[in-house]
């Protein structure tokens, strides 16, 4: 009787079963993060959960980049890191303006994008959407509601 769980024991050995669980590679996002993409949901989302995929911290030409996967919105906001304190509305704006609509602003190739400014290629996108989604943490944030601003619009 004992030969049979014996042999079970060394064949999990064998088939490193029994080896210690790695543990997890999920992030918390730093609560520099969290709080402004709490803000830009509150003063640029249309709906009321939003789901964000935030990149590990990428190094580039020198500089030091997180890309954020807005999912409820469709677009890659790219990041200066660590991020500056965004205090007004205006902030929120003007970095919503960055973001790369994902629905408009792609083009299929390098070449199509010409001397624009504002147009990326499918293959950069592609990149950030693994680097967000495959590498990345998920982060869901509610809209809060602005009771000053609801009784506005009901009027």
């Amino acid at each position: 009787m004992k030969f049979p769980v014996i042999a079970f024991c060394l064949l999990m050995l064998v088939a490193g079963c029994t080896r210690p669980i790695a543990k997890s590679a999920v992030t918390v996002p730093s609560p520099a993060m969290i709080s402004f993409l709490q803000g830009l949901t509150d003063q640029c989302a249309e709906k009321e959960l939003n789901v964000f995929f935030i990149s590990p911290v990428v190094k580039m030409d020198g500089a030091r980049r997180v890309y954020v996967y807005w999912m409820t919105d469709n677009s890659i906001l790219p990041l200066s890191w660590p991020l500056d304190q965004v205090r007004d509305s205006n902030g929120y704006l003007s970095e919503y303006a960055r973001r790369m609509d994902l629905a408009s602003r792609v083009v299929p190739a390098q070449k199509d994008i010409g001397s624009s400014t504002y147009l990326t290629d499918s293959d950069w996108v592609a990149a950030r959407l693994r680097e967000c989604v495959g590498s990345g943490t998920k982060l869901l944030v509610h809209k809060k509601r602005d009771d000053k601003r609801m009784e506005t619009n009901r009027r």
